[in-house]
């Protein structure tokens, strides 16, 4: 049986990305998969699954960033991607994979990445301001992510 791993989805306005972590030795493996981000909710559940290969069986753990206001399931408001508006994106990945799977705000996992191995390494308060096809952020107070309004 192949070992279990942890899968990391970075849904864009243009490409999604893919990344899957071993568990043991722990560290990114070298399956990177990039592609265009689909026009609907089906498509791009079906490719997210559909780049998981089924012989490494269900991965631990599956997270999802995405640019907008989200909840730990739902895609509330993505302004690049208005099809995800009111989506349980998560709840649908974790059926499909039969898996655990969150969601979070692209830049407060950018800066989760940061105070883990990062600028912000050590760090248990910080700022971070993210300009790409827009502008988001994220604030680490105390060790956590600020999540909400």
């Amino acid at each position: 049986m192949a070992a279990k791993c942890f899968v990391g989805v970075d849904i864009g306005g243009t490409h999604v990305r893919i990344v899957r972590a071993a568990e043991a030795p722990p560290g990114l493996g070298a399956d990177i998969v990039k592609f265009r981000t689909p026009d609907t909710v089906d498509e791009l559940v079906e490719k997210i699954v559909g780049h998981l290969p089924e012989s490494a069986g269900a991965p631990r753990g599956v997270g999802i960033g995405l640019a907008g206001r989200v909840t730990e399931s739902h895609a509330v408001w993505v302004p690049a991607l208005p099809q995800l508006n009111n989506v349980p994106l998560s709840l649908v990945i974790a059926e499909r994979l039969d898996a655990p799977c969150g969601l979070i705000n692209d830049a407060q996992a950018t800066l989760l990445a940061e105070a883990r191995s990062g600028a912000a390494r050590g760090c248990r308060d910080a700022l971070l301001v993210a300009v790409g096809t827009g502008i988001g952020g994220a604030i680490l107070a105390g060790g956590q992510v600020v999540r909400g309004a």
